[in-house]
Order: structure tokens, then sequence, then C-alpha cells
């Protein structure tokens, strides 16, 4: 299978990352098959090019994301009816309400076989804001890609190996750095806040 999925990128270039990212996140469900372009694509070449790669690679994703997003929540729900079917749309929609956009941020970091594409279409369907889902998957996208893009382009080969290996730790302690950001933004708007709204002598 990687064989293939490197004679693939051979033929398509660096544009077929972009164009791969957006099926995937759109009408197409290609688990791990982005992934592992992005890496393939990254091996070799400058940094700059590598930037290039892992830029179209997020803008693809985020895209195809919005497409989906922007459908459902015009109503559009029809060509996504299997997704709606899975076991984990009420749980996932109970986390999308209560978290927000820590939820949402969280889960565009998560690689396959996490159903992402089954947050997006909640999100749509919660009428969840076009800036703050925005911002949740393009953050979350870029920190997934750009580290997958980084280490390929550092370790070569051995990514592969790191990323099989140590992808779950990883992904786990990018959770941790998010929410830890998150409750320091929230103390701090609340101390702001309280500040305002307390009384002075």
């Amino acid at each position: 299978m990687l064989e293939h999925i490197k004679e693939f990128v051979q033929n398509i270039g660096s544009v077929g990352i972009f164009l791969g990212a957006f099926l995937d996140s759109s009408f197409l469900s290609l688990p791990e098959i982005i992934d592992l372009l992005l890496i393939y694509l990254c091996l070799k070449g400058s940094f700059v090019k590598v930037i290039g790669i892992i830029l179209l690679a997020i803008s693809g994703s985020l895209l195809g994301n919005i497409t989906v997003f922007m459908l459902v929540k015009n109503g559009v729900y029809l060509i996504f009816k299997k997704s709606l079917e899975h076991k984990w749309v009420e749980r996932f929609k109970s986390l999308l309400i209560k978290y927000d956009i820590a939820f949402l941020l969280i889960s565009a970091v998560l690689p396959p076989p996490f159903p992402f594409k089954l947050t997006v279409i909640l999100a749509g369907i919660v009428r969840f804001s076009f800036l703050r889902f925005f911002i949740a998957v393009a953050f979350g996208r870029g920190i997934r890609f750009t580290l997958e893009g980084i280490l390929a382009w550092k370790y070569g080969n051995l990514a592969l190996n790191l990323l099989n290996k140590y992808y779950p730790w990883i992904t786990i302690s990018i959770i941790i750095l998010i929410l830890i950001w998150l409750v320091v933004k929230k103390l701090k708007f609340s101390k702001c806040l309280n500040s305002v709204l307390t009384p002075r002598g």
C-alpha cells in the first residue's frame, strides 16, 4: 500500500495534497492517506518547500471542512446521512455543546480513526459560529499537519516509525497543552472581568 501511495504522490505532485485534503475532509473518506501523502512529500526538499506543502494540506482540509459545515448549517443533511448513523452522534453532540471550541479544536488535532467529520457535521447542526469554527479547525489541522511535515523533513523515513509509535502520546501532550492554554485564557478573562465589575471605593 505504501509503495502505491509513494508512486501516486510522484505522479500528482504537491498540488495533489491540496485536492486530497479537500476531498478527504468533504465528500470522500481517505483515513491516514492524506497523512502519508504529506509525509512522503515532505521527505525531500527545502524547508520553504515543506512549509508550502504543509500550507496546501491545511488549506485543502480547511476548505473541505468549511464546505461540509456550511452545507449542514444551511440544512443539507442527506449526503452526510451515513455519518449521522454513527453510534457516537449524541455523545459528540453533547460534548460539542458543553465544551464548545475546545472539543472542536481537540477533535481537529486527533488522527484517524477518530471521526472528525462527524464533529464538523454536528457543528453545523448546532449552528456553531463560523469564526470559532474556522479558528478551531485551522489551528487544529495546522498543529497536526505541521507536526507530521516537519518530522518527515527532519527525520526522513524514520518519521513514519516515530509517528506510528508515538503519535498517541504526542497527541495527548498537545491536547494537554491546549487545555492548559484554554484554562489560563479563561482564568485571565475571568480576572479581568472581575476587576472591571468589582466596585472601587
